[in-house]
């Protein structure tokens, strides 16, 4: 028996929800509160319940197997994106469509990409979210480095991820690296190196250089719970908003 939509909650669903950041998403912004799951679109276990991948779940949270069959059935206000780039990029305009804010998790944006999307959210007056990492490790890092570029402007990115990132580089890292580009002298591009290997988990550095000595920051992802509170951010902010969001310290 599915549930009933629950008055005054944001109702969000979870594209993408049973691969491996969407189903630790689902479980993390199903115990918030204020926010009620009303469906997971996925092509695996589609017609089934998320209690099948994440048997601790308290309500059953049903899986659709794409995003027209879910809003015919339970619509949300927000569409959280961890699937692949191109039903990412679909479901971006869909949502615009339907008036629902999109929250995409999802890599591999061009910087065309983020201008099309702004540029049709502006047109449609709805906050969207492109954020290429929702942990808040990262987001702090990220400041860091800032502070950083600005005294140490020799600067490099290494990465490592398991041979399972399809991805050279990561969207994280290329984030990161547009993030500090402007920062240096002649906005230099930042090399980034990329460590494929298995048994790692995901880990960037980022290493800084001056007269006479460096310093590194690192961050490391040793559960992918760690985007939820990122993701959750998002959800009950992006409605604030008219135009796209792509860095997740706009939202705080």
């Amino acid at each position: 028996m599915w549930g009933g939509f629950i008055v005054g909650a944001i109702r969000v669903a979870v594209a993408g929800g049973t691969g491996q950041t969407g189903k630790e998403v689902v479980r993390y912004l199903s115990s918030v509160e204020n926010i009620q799951l009303v469906g997971v679109v996925a092509r695996t276990l589609a017609g089934k319940s998320m209690s099948v991948v994440l048997p601790e779940l308290r309500h059953e949270v049903r899986i659709f197997p794409d995003l027209d069959e879910l809003c015919a059935q339970s619509r949300p206000h927000i569409l959280v994106d961890f699937t692949p780039y191109e039903a990412a990029r679909r479901h971006f305009y869909k949502c615009l469509a339907l008036r629902i804010n999109p929250v995409i998790g999802s890599t591999g944006f061009s910087d065309a990409d983020a201008a099309d999307f702004s540029r049709a959210c502006s047109e449609a007056a709805l906050g969207g979210a492109l954020i290429s990492n929702f942990s808040f490790g990262s987001l702090v890092v990220k400041q860091a480095a800032k502070l950083l570029a600005a005294v140490l402007p020799d600067t490099t990115i290494v990465e490592t991820y398991p041979p399972s990132k399809p991805r050279q580089p990561s969207g994280t890292s290329v984030q990161l690296a547009r993030s500090l580009h402007h920062l240096l002298p002649a906005a230099q591009n930042i090399p980034i190196h990329t460590i494929r290997v298995t048994g790692a988990v995901p880990h960037q550095e980022i290493r800084f250089g001056g007269l006479g000595e460096t310093v590194t920051i690192a961050h490391e992802v040793t559960d992918r719970i760690c985007f939820g509170p990122g993701v959750a951010l998002a959800v009950k902010n992006i409605a604030r908003f008219k135009s796209l969001v792509t860095e997740l310290e706009n939202l705080i």
